[in-house]
């Protein structure tokens, strides 16, 4: 009995070390909010879509970069608006170039195409507001309302694209 006991006891102190450790180990990680925002900026300008869905099967750079980022700490990036918008730009760029038409935002199928839209229609539209078509050219309108996002030369610099 007492053996069993000791073992229990042993089996206790090993775990709540454990934990203790690694609850150590999350409070001193943070996010490094100036790492996310290089590769943010990475990603965008480096993303060229070939197909009329948000990601093709070439794109894995942004399917790792959603997987092994902190979902949390990437919304409160100061750069992730440029992350939702700059990729939808350049989407709709496509769409534009290769079939003179938009195309709706609610079915492109990848859950990382899903993630980035629903935070795109998180940020910039009413959350209540359920919309039957949801165009990739509704990035043109954000583009002309939001002044902080128009600050930024990459963006205008796409932006302009369009306008011409």
């Amino acid at each position: 009995m007492k053996s069993i006991i000791y073992v229990l006891f042993i089996f206790y102190s090993s775990c709540s070390l454990n934990n203790s450790t690694t609850i150590k180990k999350s409070s001193e990680w943070k996010c490094d909010s100036f790492s996310i925002s290089n590769d943010i900026r990475k990603i965008v300008k480096s993303y060229e879509p070939s197909s009329l869905n948000l990601f093709s099967l070439k794109d894995k750079d942004i399917e790792i970069f959603i997987q092994t980022t902190d979902s949390n700490c990437l919304r409160k990036n100061k750069d992730y608006k440029f992350f939702i918008i700059g990729l939808l730009m350049k989407l709709s760029i496509y769409h534009l170039k290769e079939a003179h038409q938009s195309f709706d935002l609610n079915y492109m199928d990848n859950k990382y195409a899903d993630f980035i839209v629903n935070d795109y229609r998180r940020f910039f539209f009413n959350r209540k507001e359920t919309l039957e078509f949801f165009s990739s050219f509704t990035v043109w309108d954000i583009m002309k309302k939001d002044t902080m996002l128009r600050k930024d030369p990459y963006l205008m610099e796409l932006f302009m694209k369009t306008q011409k």
